[in-house]
């Protein structure tokens, strides 16, 4: 096995998805419910792109919409 890219996680990650409709853009969710948002570029580089915050629990669900492009979903459960 052989390491491709890094990625420089806040915390740990319960979840990583690659965005089907968007080559190298990657959606990581963490213990703390916020979901970070990275684009990996041609040369195998990671950039943070964003972060989305609204579930303050560990979440184990993560999805990117197959049909919208950029429609991401993340849920908690009790």
């Amino acid at each position: 096995m052989k390491t491709v890219v890094k990625i420089p996680f806040s915390s740990e990650v319960l979840k990583c998805r690659m965005n089907p409709n968007q080559q190298g853009l990657v959606a990581s969710v963490h213990t703390s419910g916020v979901v970070e948002l990275y684009q990996i570029s041609d040369d195998f580089k990671a950039k943070e792109v964003g972060k989305l915050h609204g579930l303050n629990q560990e979440t184990f669900c993560l999805s990117w919409n197959k049909k919208m492009s950029n429609l991401i979903c993340s849920a908690a459960g009790q």
